[in-house]
């Protein structure tokens, strides 16, 4: 994959974002939700950057936080997490 992986944690925000970084980049970026794919599958993807959007729930909790906590531990991939 070359491009933008953006990631949704089940908020309504997220294709705003979605939006603004089709318009920025050019291209769609991928949307998954945080729970659809395995830190691997992110892995085999090869996205050029990863965006996390907001989300409800608290970031210690591991159920609202999903792949995310994993992606900005193990990835070495640019990532920008979007907090409303």
């Amino acid at each position: 994959m070359t491009g933008i992986l953006l990631v949704d944690n089940y908020d309504s925000f997220t294709y705003n974002l979605h939006q603004l970084l089709a318009r920025i980049s050019g291209d769609l970026p991928l949307v998954v939700r945080n729970d659809a794919l395995s830190l691997e599958e992110v892995r085999d993807l090869a996205p050029d950057a990863i965006v996390l959007s907001p989300g409800p729930g608290h970031p210690g909790v591991a159920r609202d936080v999903g792949l995310c906590a994993r992606i900005l531990a193990e990835l070495d991939v640019p990532t920008l997490g979007v907090c409303l």
